[in-house]
């Protein structure tokens, strides 16, 4: 298995569970891009529907595929790490079984790459999409800010207006990723925290279409009431990041980037909170 994990630039892991209903839409759409140089790496953390049945049919069908089964669940954290700790290709890029991406997404995230060695993350603006019993439908989108300066302050302070949490799907150089990911624990925030870290020593590449598609398995109700619970505890990500900041930072500017911080984190709580009572008045 490593032999072929380190044959291809890209290694693209998709950690499933349970994702019979959605995870054969996702492997085409992989399969189906323009840039065809890759290796799709499932683990399957020991799915108790057909997703293993899934899986293998499209191994088999495709020798850009490996398939690995867990024999117990070892956790979503531990499978998210594993596909990742098993390759060594040059890029790599996680995959979840209900998003989808535009026959050019790989494409133009990898000429990115290439084309700027400075480049540590690229990926496209966000479509965020619903799976319903009428197929998939769009439910908006979302421009992320990309943060391509040569002077790290200005970087820093991009991340800082734009919390984006779905660039972790976007495709990494792995050395970028590999420099903060050994850090990284699950709290809330802890995708932002690992992409506002690697944009401290490398540029955010994000193309200007909508290539990316985000989905979601919910109804909109449900969705709203999952990624806003009641209350997030900001303490590990305040001190992992300002922490981070003093290291990587001139001391004047890690207080300036530290205090913007603070006061950024209670932006993001206030929108959370203006949105909940939005969604309280819904009919």
């Amino acid at each position: 298995m490593s032999e072929i994990l380190a044959s291809a630039p890209l290694v693209i892991g998709l950690p499933v569970y349970n994702g019979g209903t959605y995870v054969s839409g996702a492997i085409d759409s992989l399969l189906r891009q323009s840039f065809r140089d890759f290796v799709l790496f499932i683990s399957d953390n020991c799915s108790t529907d057909d997703t293993s049945r899934i899986c293998r049919a499209f191994a088999e069908s495709d020798s850009r595929i490996v398939y690995f089964r867990h024999p117990v669940n070892c956790g979503v954290v531990a499978n998210f790490t594993f596909v990742l700790q098993r390759s060594s290709s040059e890029f790599f890029m996680w995959a979840a079984d209900d998003d989808r991406w535009a026959p050019h997404h790989l494409e133009r995230c990898i000429a990115a790459l290439k084309s700027d060695e400075k480049i540590g993350l690229a990926m496209s603006n966000l479509d965020l999409i619903q799976h319903t019993t009428d197929g998939v439908v769009s439910t908006g989108r979302t421009v992320i800010l990309p943060s391509m300066s040569n002077r790290v302050l200005k970087n820093a302070f991009i991340r800082l207006i734009d919390f984006t949490a779905n660039a972790i799907y976007g495709v990494f150089r792995r050395r970028a990723l590999e420099e903060v990911f050994h850090d990284v624990e699950l709290f809330d925030l802890s995708d932002v925290y690992l992409v506002n870290t690697i944009a401290l020593k490398w540029k955010l590449f994000v193309s200007s279409d909508f290539s990316f598609m985000a989905g979601t398995r919910r109804s909109e109700a449900d969705m709203h009431r999952a990624l806003s619970p009641d209350r997030l505890h900001y303490g590990p990500f305040v001190r992992r990041s300002i922490a981070t900041l003093f290291r990587e930072l001139p001391l004047p500017q890690a207080v300036l980037v530290s205090t913007a911080l603070l006061a950024r984190v209670g932006i993001y709580e206030a929108e959370r909170a203006s949105s909940r009572r939005l969604g309280s008045h819904r009919p």
